[in-house]
């Protein structure tokens, strides 16, 4: 295993052999180089060192380790550079990503008709309003001549307010795109059916009739007894 440092970051050549002699020999530049699984290999290097220490050992052992610390730096420095190659180059792919061609032609279209309604606008823009004629100005009164202007002046409002209107116009989906299409005209009204004429009504009083209760019949009166016999003697 090695630390993120020894795997990507690029090495200097110089830094490896100071690093080596200090102490000679200990290959402190080699393990800069290669990481720590280099320490596994420096350990014979290091028991022969610390055997036969002399001069010319340490040396030697300088020498080696230099050596192999600068051809490991090489290879990791190329392979650095090819991994930032690689990865530049997968970026650039995803960003240069083809869109759908249903996508682009959508996309080409909106900013066209965008651009050619912005062009059109600001030509309108642009574009001095219509003055009245000046001999038909100059032959009427100062009050007249004013007047006039005014209603020019409405006029070409009025026509670049309708062309602004026409020229940008918002479909449901929120997409603006330019429309030459004239106003529909409006339905003429249907004409409402004549009401029927009412009958004619008199307006004379009706006579009135007064309620008036049924009056009881009389009771008969009741027959008298007739007187009875006397008896005679």
């Amino acid at each position: 295993m090695s630390f993120p440092g020894f795997r990507y970051e690029s090495k200097r050549i110089p830094v490896i052999w100071m690093l080596n002699l200090i102490p000679p020999g200990f290959g402190l530049g080699t393990i800069y180089a290669g990481g720590p699984r280099t320490i596994v290999i420096l350990l014979p290097m290091w028991c022969v060192l610390l055997c036969q220490l002399t001069p010319s050992n340490i040396f030697m052992c300088y020498l080696v380790t230099s050596i192999w610390g600068t051809i490991t730096a090489i290879i990791r420095n190329q392979d650095m550079a090819m991994r930032s190659r690689m990865l530049l180059s997968e970026e650039q792919n995803l960003k240069s990503v083809e869109r759908s061609k249903e996508d682009d032609f959508a996309l080409n279209t909106l900013e066209a008709k965008a651009r050619e309604a912005e062009r059109r606008l600001k030509a309108k823009n642009r574009a001095p309003a219509a003055l009245p004629d000046s001999s038909v100005s100059l032959s009427l009164d100062p009050m007249e001549r004013k007047a006039l202007e005014a209603q020019e002046r409405l006029e070409a409002r009025a026509r670049q307010v309708e062309t602004e209107q026409n020229a940008l116009s918002l479909d449901t989906t929120g997409n603006a795109y330019f429309s030459t299409a004239f106003p529909e005209p409006e339905p003429e009204p249907v004409p409402e059916p004549e009401p029927e004429p009412e009958p004619a009504y008199s307006f004379e009083p009706e006579p009135q009739y007064r309620y008036e209760p049924e009056s009881e019949p009389e009771p008969e009166p009741e027959p008298e007894p007739e007187p009875e016999p006397e008896p005679e003697p």
